[in-house]
């Protein structure tokens, strides 16, 4: 993200020194055909990419209260597994929505990167 940063300042610098360029007609023209859109691509990839790390991260925070080990030691065994069955299913699910999210992430760095090239 960091290089994604860097890569988006160098390209404000780089815009504001092709402003300088341009009469004043010119400047709204490019500003909003072209610079703006690229703008808005670039702020939407980063807020989702911040949005994924988030979701990430809270993902892997892990709460004593939600062990297994903490189900009352008078629960029978078939609760724990239905229990166990439950946190099998969940951790598949957001395994699936993660692949979705890198999958997604994906596709906007190409769309963004696209974009650019245009």
């Amino acid at each position: 993200m960091h290089m994604f940063k860097q890569a988006v300042d160098e390209f404000n610098k780089v815009h504001n020194s092709v402003q300088e360029l341009l009469s004043q007609e010119e400047k709204e023209t490019d500003t909003l055909d072209w610079y703006e859109p690229r703008v808005m691509n670039s702020n939407y990839l980063t807020k989702e990419v911040k949005t994924w790390k988030k979701e990430q991260s809270a993902q892997l925070k892990v709460d004593p209260l939600d062990s297994i080990s903490n189900i009352s030691r008078k629960t029978t065994a078939s609760t724990i597994y239905s229990a166990a069955r439950l946190a099998s299913a969940e951790k598949a699910a957001l395994e699936a929505k993660s692949a979705a999210l890198h999958l997604h992430l994906g596709h906007l760095a190409d769309a963004f990167i696209q974009s650019d090239l245009q």
